[in-house]
């Protein structure tokens, strides 16, 4: 019965439907019907290694986010909202008699313009290297700007590179890791946990292509989420990785790989996160959710 219950909602979106159309089948039929969505382990074995992707610094992975993008630009100075309100605040600061300050003191509402008083999570966030460093003048603050500026160019030119080598691959995608990340260390326990994942000798003679939402940006919200799309509906497999937090992107992609009968696990660090994920998140219902083997 559980596993009439776990393949009729994979396979047929429901028990009632699964029944009906698997009861007047054969015992060679139900075979036949289950070997043709099974996965040819050998096939996958012998396909070898996937494209390199190019390595961005674990401590540099917060920069290919949207929120970096949106913060730096193209990372010159006339597209740059975080210098721009970095400056802005100094001057404030500075008329204000102010002296030497912390940079995360800049981006306080009672220094910031206007336009970027409601932006404060994302500047925060985007210039989260520098925060604890002091200025005194507006060459100081460019030196310390300038220098994560030229990281998020590297990173993302990084990324967007990547995106292409993905694209390339995407008909042969495996995994596809379903995440969201809001503070710099989300994007650095992602990256440790696709490298624990995957790193696995009992994975390793798969040579699985898995994306890893850490290694790769797009041009524009839409096209990410295009491009997202697109790989969840190529991928065999879905990884759900509980956080904190949870965003509806994360949860419609997972709903989106079980509505096409795809495998979803929900990858918990927590007894907490997995029980809820277990009993309480409506996606139970979708996915005839189980205990899985840890890694």
């Amino acid at each position: 019965m559980h596993r009439l219950y776990t393949d009729g909602l994979l396979y047929f979106g429901n028990v009632r439907t699964a029944y009906r159309k698997l009861r007047p089948l054969t015992a060679e039929q139900l075979d036949a019907f289950f070997s043709s969505r099974r996965f040819d382990t050998e096939t996958i074995k012998a396909r070898g290694p996937a494209l390199p992707l190019v390595a961005i610094p674990k401590d540099d992975r917060y920069l290919i986010s949207e929120m970096a993008c949106k913060s730096y630009g193209d990372g010159t100075d006339g597209a740059c909202a975080l210098k721009a309100a970095l400056l802005g605040a100094l001057r404030v600061h500075l008329a204000r008699d102010g002296g030497r300050t912390a940079i995360r003191n800049l981006l306080d509402p009672a220094f910031l313009a206007a336009e970027y008083a409601g932006r404060q999570d994302e500047l925060l966030f985007s210039a989260d290297d520098v925060l604890d460093e002091q200025v005194v003048s507006e060459e100081e603050l460019e030196e310390r700007y300038q220098r994560v500026a030229d990281r998020f160019v590297r990173a993302r030119e990084i990324a967007l590179g990547n995106t292409e080598l993905y694209l390339s691959m995407v008909n042969d995608l495996d995994v596809y890791v379903a995440t969201s990340m809001r503070a710099r260390q989300d994007f650095r326990d992602m990256a440790s946990d696709c490298d624990t994942i995957f790193s696995d000798e009992r994975l390793k003679a798969l040579n699985l292509r898995y994306f890893d939402p850490t290694l790769s940006a797009a041009a524009g919200h839409e096209d990410k989420g295009l491009i997202e799309c697109l790989m969840v509906k190529c991928a065999k497999a879905l990884v759900y990785c509980a956080g904190e937090r949870e965003s509806f992107g994360k949860d419609a992609e997972a709903a989106m790989a079980l509505s096409l009968g795809k495998p979803v696990i929900f990858y918990c660090s927590t007894e907490r996160r997995r029980r809820f994920y277990r009993d309480v998140h409506p996606l139970r219902s979708l996915s005839g959710m189980g205990e899985l083997p840890r890694l």
